[in-house]
């Protein structure tokens, strides 16, 4: 047992988890995992997408792929997803999903209704466009962006070159903590 350093009332604590009004934002993934799917027959790549700016900057919002699935189905649109992500961020060919992370992106965001009133509304991520996409809300001026590098392992390596995992680390933007 903790004890707390007061009373908590929940009623007093302002719920603040509003949906996200449908419209495109600048945003980058800050994190990713590959999980199983709850058979254990296939593979997600969970995505946290976080808003760069204007009025909700700092919010966060949840992607998941169904990247390996037994439903061919949901495997190709989780596929088409992924690339329609990559060329949206500027990548070519990735073998790892922290590729994807810190790279800026405009998002299209709608809302998911559950009609049957078990669940509750959320937001979802219709679609990806370049982070210099026009219509993009309070997205920054095109000097502040940062360029994406190409990604090394695109080229050919040379034999005398490092492997292509330390070829790929050098080619990532530098980390926002430094």
């Amino acid at each position: 047992m903790a004890q707390l350093p007061g009373t908590f009332n929940p009623d007093e604590i302002p719920d603040d988890d509003e949906l996200l009004p449908a419209g495109k934002y600048l945003a980058q993934v800050i994190e990713s995992e590959i999980v199983p799917t709850k058979d254990g027959r296939g593979q997600i790549l969970k995505l946290t997408f976080e808003i760069m700016s204007g009025q909700y900057e700092r919010r966060r919002i949840w992607e998941r792929m169904n990247i390996m699935n037994h439903s061919e189905t949901a495997q190709r649109i989780a596929n088409q997803q992924l690339a329609r992500l990559c060329k949206a961020a500027g990548l070519g060919i990735i073998d790892d999903s922290e590729e994807l992370h810190f790279r800026p992106v405009t998002i299209e965001v709608g809302a998911k209704v559950d009609e049957t009133g078990r669940y509750r509304d959320q937001n979802v991520i219709k679609r990806f466009y370049p982070a210099n996409a026009s219509n993009a809300e309070a997205a920054p001026p095109a000097a502040a962006r940062q360029p994406h590098p190409a990604r090394a392992a695109t080229a050919p390596t040379p034999a005398s070159a490092p492997p292509p995992a330390a070829a790929s680390t050098a080619a990532r933007p530098a980390r926002p903590w430094g």
